[in-house]
This record gives structure tokens, sequence and C-alpha cells, in this order.
């Protein structure tokens, strides 16, 4: 039985050139998305995410929210799905009833975060998809700065 983590890492190295996401005007290869997952799951590590813990992803459709997938099964996380729909009532009742330490957002999205986030105990680190500093949050970009495109060492 191949896992997430093998599947992923076998359609990078067989055809790494492929299309993995078409995503609006984009078209991402295996050997990108494998590289931006396994930068996202270091920079996760770094965070001090580890195998067990639960991250959510309050996410509209897109690339990024393969990457977190992904990276959480590299790393031995598990992946909570919260509709961008929901409210914040249905979205707080989520983050505390899986015990997420870690969600990742939008900053259309980071409002209702932010209004539920004293209510969240568990709730460590907010990772929000866009570019900058953002108050109160992580940027993708912060996450994966400095992040190796190597695979985490970590045993799951």
């Amino acid at each position: 039985m191949v896992t997430f983590k093998e599947a992923l890492e076998i359609r990078a190295r067989e055809n790494p050139e492929k299309t993995f996401i078409c995503f609006e005007d984009q078209e991402i290869s295996n050997k990108d998305v494998d590289n931006m997952v396994n930068r996202v799951a270091n920079g996760l590590l770094r965070l001090g995410v580890k195998k067990g813990d639960k991250v959510c992803f309050f996410l509209p459709n897109r690339p990024e929210f393969l990457y977190g997938y992904f990276a959480n099964a590299k790393i031995g996380a598990l992946s909570v799905v919260i509709s961008p729909n929901y409210t914040a009532r249905e979205v707080k009742f989520f983050i505390n009833h899986s015990e997420a330490t870690t969600i990742f957002t939008t900053p259309p999205l980071l409002d209702t975060i932010r209004s539920i986030r004293e209510e969240c105990g568990n709730l460590q680190n907010i990772i929000c998809i866009g570019e900058g500093p953002i108050p109160d949050a992580i940027s993708l970009a912060e996450l994966i700065k400095d992040s190796p495109s190597t695979p985490p060492l970590v045993d799951i």
C-alpha cells in the first residue's frame, strides 16, 4: 500500500515535469509540488508541529491546501478540513473539538479566526496565505523562508 507521502514522491521522481495542479492560469509540476510540500513540511516542523498534531485548513480551493495537506502526511500531522463557508461558531467548534494547534487560512477569512482565537485554547499558529507581514499570523512566505525542499527527516 502506498501512502500519500510516497505517492507524491513517486510522481515527482518518475514524472517530474508532468502537471500535478492546474489552478487559474498556473500549471504546477509534480516536482514543484513535491518541493513546495517539503518546504511547508519543514516549516511546520520548525514551528513545533509534530506527529499526531492536528492542523486545520480553513481555505477555499487553492494549491496551498494541497501543499499543507501533503506536508501533514510527510510529518505525521493530521488534517482537519473546515469549509470556508462556515460561521465563526462552527469554525471554533472544529478547532476546539479537534484540538488543533495550527490553522491555514487566507486574508479574507482571517478576521473569523481572530474573532474566536481567544476561545481556541490549543491554537498556537495561524498561517495565512498572503504576502508581507500579517498581524497575528505567519505568512506562508515566512513559513517556508529558509526551509529546505528536501524531504523532512521524520519517522512516521
